[in-house]
């Protein structure tokens, strides 16, 4: 089995391959292993891309949230959802 921090990994590499720029403070959120321990649930929170002056002022940005099934064999991504908080 994958360590937590190879599972974390897979999920970011997933992430920064699907959306190139314009997120910032891509962070580790939650990680926890499936009752079965066949799978790595990772949730990682950015911010997205802002326009005009919410981007100077930060003012109404809202973070979000995607969370990643990761193989706990392969590190192979099986999915990619809204976390929704």
């Amino acid at each position: 089995m994958i360590e937590v921090k190879q599972a974390a990994e897979a999920a970011l590499a997933y992430f920064n391959e699907l959306y190139k720029s314009g997120y910032h403070n891509l962070a580790l959120e939650e990680v926890e292993l499936s009752n079965d321990e066949e799978y790595w649930i990772i949730t990682l929170g950015y911010n997205p891309p802002s326009i005009g002056l919410t981007q100077l002022t930060g003012a109404g940005a809202k973070r979000e949230y995607k969370q990643f099934k990761i193989d706990s064999t392969t590190e192979k991504v099986i999915s990619m959802k809204i976390r929704n908080v």
